[in-house]
């Protein structure tokens, strides 16, 4: 990778919306689930679409950037990493208040009480609840730079480094102020088979990832040692900008604020 390659303005949003469509259609069609089923909006939420994460070792400390095991996940604390993030809280925004996840909104509504993922097993936690879950939004991309979110964000796809932190539905606690939430995100090495694909000929190992950045510049896809990025696969968060988009349009019609991606010159 260069690390030096800027990134010029956006694909088409035609192109972005083609994509979208096809995504919806057949990820509905082969699961007999809908992702529009996965899209809440009445609750708050940790917004890590662009978190830079500091690794984690057993104890909970900071530490080497080590894979979480998802065959034991019972074993230890090994493979967390912690993100802030800023926290979105219900408003009257409606652009805000719609939000991604696959825990249920009854979950994300409550999760003082209803059970979802749990806290890493980290000693200076057990006395602590989920405040709340880290979530997908369109948040970062929109115009107004509400609750701390980025403005204008747009998508860059990474394929360096070979590793990232998955933060969706990831359990949260809050600052005193409750404007910053510490996400505890789990690390996977970012070549894998994702266990859901809905076109099988997007189906090969997924080498490639995405992050939100105001700069569509590769640098960003690597913090450093110890550090690790808040990101996710292209092919889930193609499903996840598709939701959104069909949830807010009901809402508002018309809405054309659909997240853009980067593309290389």
């Amino acid at each position: 990778m260069n690390s030096h390659k800027k990134i010029v303005r956006s694909m088409p949003s035609i192109l972005i919306k083609l994509i979208l469509l096809i995504f919806v259609s057949t990820a509905t069609a082969q699961n007999n689930t809908s992702p529009l089923d996965q899209v809440c909006s009445n609750n708050d939420y940790a917004l890590c679409s662009h978190a830079n994460c500091t690794c984690l070792d057993e104890e909970g400390k900071e530490g080497e950037c080590d894979m979480y095991d998802f065959n034991n996940p019972e074993s230890s604390g090994k493979g967390w990493a912690m993100c802030e993030c800023p926290v979105v809280k219900h408003s009257s925004n409606l652009a805000y208040n719609f939000n991604y996840a696959t825990l249920g909104c009854d979950v994300l509504d409550d999760p003082h009480n209803k059970p979802g993922n749990s806290l890493p097993p980290f000693d200076y936690l057990k006395d602590k609840k989920v405040d709340v879950y880290s979530t997908y939004s369109y948040g970062d991309s929109l115009n107004n730079h509400n609750f701390g979110t980025l403005k204008d964000a747009e998508l860059i796809i990474c394929d360096e480094p070979k590793r990232q932190t998955l933060c969706l539905d990831m359990p949260c606690t809050l600052s005193e102020d409750g404007k910053v939430a510490e996400c505890y995100c789990q690390n996977t090495e970012a070549e894998q088979q994702p266990q859901e694909c809905a076109i099988d000929t997007f189906c090969p190992k997924q080498t490639m990832w995405n992050t939100l950045t105001n700069d569509c510049n590769t640098d960003f896809c690597d913090p450093g040692k110890g550090q690790i990025r808040s990101a996710a696969y292209v092919y889930q968060t193609m499903l996840a900008i598709g939701a959104l988009h069909v949830s807010i349009n009901q809402k508002i019609p018309g809405f054309k604020q659909v997240p853009r991606y980067c593309r290389t010159e």
